[in-house]
C-alpha cells in the first residue's frame, strides 16, 4: 500500500515537472521570437526607410521575400508584420 501512495506521489510530481519545463520552454521560445522579430524588423526599417534600399524600381520590399522564400515561404507577409511590430515598439518607448 505504501508502494502505491509514493508512486502517486511521485507521478503527480513528475507530471507537474513536466508542466513546468514544457512552459518554461515555450517562454523562452516566444522570447527569442519576439527578439528576433523586433531585430528583424529593426533591419528591415533600417535598410528601406533611412538607407533608401527601397528607392529603386525593384525594391527591397520585392527583393528581400524573394531572396528569402525558399527558406521562408511566408517572408512577405512576415517582413511587413515584424516592420509593423518595430515601429509599435520604437514609437512605445
Amino acid at each position: 500500500m505504501a508502494i502505491t501512495r509514493l508512486y502517486k506521489k511521485w507521478l503527480g510530481a513528475l507530471k507537474e515537472q513536466i508542466q513546468r519545463s514544457r512552459l518554461q520552454s515555450s517562454v523562452t521560445v516566444n522570447t527569442n521570437m519576439l527578439l528576433h522579430n523586433w531585430f528583424l524588423g529593426k533591419q528591415i526599417v533600417q535598410k528601406s526607410d533611412v538607407e533608401g534600399w527601397g528607392a529603386t524600381e525593384y525594391t527591397f520590399s520585392k527583393a528581400l521575400p524573394a531572396k528569402l522564400k525558399n527558406k521562408l515561404p511566408t517572408a512577405a507577409q512576415l517582413q511587413y508584420e515584424v516592420k509593423v511590430f518595430y515601429k509599435k515598439l520604437k514609437t512605445a518607448k
